[in-house]
């Protein structure tokens, strides 16, 4: 008879994961994340009286995993999201003033972003210069083609997209200290999400316009509150030290 030779295991090492380490942690809220927005995104327009709970299952499920995961919260998050939470609401009901209620909430919000980010500035340098040079360029270029284009809406679309781009101007001077700035790639996706959102209701309906401005909201949201739940767990750590 041959022995059976003990056999071990041989633990798998490095395996590659869905996440960079930094996110691979938070996978769990991030698969639950990309569920809430695929449901927004694919089953409200089938089903539109779900709109209201579809919408506001996307800001409401960021605030509630920001408020576990960073005990000293920021107060002005979380006055932005509930800003954010009341412009989806207005915009998912789409008749009446609404719109300007919508308009109005998320200019709260990219104010109170644009004090967030205003902590962490730094004066750009080099390529940050140009593009902060290239933000104002784009602004007056919205500004002149879009004049007498808004009717009523003009003056408030006008001062919305400043607040929108000064938020992104101070997003991407933020100096992190990493290579990947969340802070600004959540700006910028803010940015194309809210141009696709203008073009299709100022200019032309897009094809997939839905799809591509919630996934580009959702992206833009998440990567705003994983920026400051990353630096609260950086920050942890080097203090722990």
């Amino acid at each position: 008879m041959k022995k059976k030779g003990n056999t071990k295991a041989i633990p798998i090492k490095d395996a590659k994961t869905l996440f960079p380490e930094e996110l691979d942690k938070h996978r769990n809220f991030i698969l639950t994340y990309i569920f809430i927005v695929l449901i927004d995104i694919f089953v409200s327009p089938q089903y539109p009286d779900l709109k209201l709970l579809t919408k506001g299952a996307i800001v409401s499920s960021l605030l509630i995993y920001y408020i576990l995961k960073v005990p000293p919260q920021n107060k002005l998050y979380i006055l932005a999201l509930i800003a954010a939470l009341g412009g989806d609401l207005f915009l998912a009901i789409q008749r009446g003033s609404y719109f300007e209620l919508g308009l109005s909430s998320f200019l709260i919000m990219q104010i109170l972003y644009i004090f967030i980010f205003k902590k962490g500035y730094s004066h750009p340098v080099g390529n940050k210069k140009w593009l902060s040079i290239l933000i104002g360029a784009f602004y007056l270029v919205f500004a002149i083609f879009s004049w007498g284009k808004l009717g009523d809406l003009q003056i408030p679309v006008l001062i919305y997209a400043l607040a929108l781009l000064t938020m992104l101007y101070f997003a991407l001077n933020i100096n992190t200290g990493k290579t990947f700035n969340y802070f600004a790639w959540g700006a910028l996706a803010f940015v194309i999400s809210d141009l696709l959102l203008a073009i299709n209701k100022f200019v032309t309906p897009l094809p997939y316009e839905h799809f591509l401005v919630m996934a580009t909201y959702g992206l833009a949201q998440f990567l705003i509150c994983f920026g400051l739940i990353l630096s609260y767990e950086r920050y942890s750590a080097k203090k722990a030290i």
